[in-house]
């Protein structure tokens, strides 16, 4: 059985890796986002921006997600490859895009906004410092740094890139956004390889 100090003294190592890396990690981040502007350099801007946004107000769409072409996914079958024609046309014969609708009304960051990404990167290197701790115990601190960066990888390769294939979101947007990935897991990978090694395996009864 695994000693009780040394399981709460592995926990306690996990708990201050998840703080002090989610701190790291949030510092990075703003550090990516307004120093370096990762991805924020490319977004573009409407030529008539004062246009754009009062037809958008006409609309009066509510906060969300819209495409256009817009696809009906729930139709009746029998109609589903002609609905799939029509959409492969429309989208081939363009504009396609995608808007989000963001609610009115409301500060674009406050406090509440601050504390809530703050709070995902903490529970981010909990989750990375405790798959760390499963490591064995001689692993070096090489290889428990490359465990936390390729666990941030991992985010990136199966969200960030698929929405470039999926979604058509420009490359140099998903080039950027693979520069934030690197640099936080590096980051949060020096503080949790710091502060958490694998666990020694439990001894086997004679």
């Amino acid at each position: 059985m695994s000693d009780p100090s040394t399981l709460a003294g592995t926990v306690i190592r996990i708990i201050a890796a998840g703080f002090l890396g989610g701190l790291a990690v949030f510092n990075a981040s703003f550090a990516g986002h307004v120093v370096f502007g990762w991805p924020e350099r490319q977004f573009n801007t409407f030529p008539d921006e004062p246009r754009t946004k009062q037809f958008l107000a006409d609309q009066k769409l509510p906060p969300g997600i819209y495409n256009v072409p817009h696809f009906v996914m729930n139709g009746p079958k029998e109609e589903q490859e002609a609905r799939q024609k029509a959409y492969d046309d429309a989208y081939r014969q363009g504009p396609a895009a995608i808007l989000i609708m963001q609610p009115t009304g409301q500060d674009p960051m406050t406090g509440q906004t601050l504390a809530n990404e703050f709070g995902t990167n903490v529970a981010g290197c909990l989750l990375a410092a405790w798959i760390v701790s499963l490591l064995s115990p001689t692993r070096s601190f090489a290889t428990r740094l490359f465990v936390v960066v390729a666990i941030s990888l991992f985010g990136w390769i199966s969200i960030v890139v698929s929405y470039g294939i999926w979604y058509r979101f420009p490359f140099l947007f998903v080039l950027d956004e693979l520069f934030n990935h690197l640099f936080e897991g590096v980051v949060a990978g020096l503080v949790i390889a710091t502060l958490v090694r694998g666990t020694k395996p439990a001894s086997s009864s004679p």
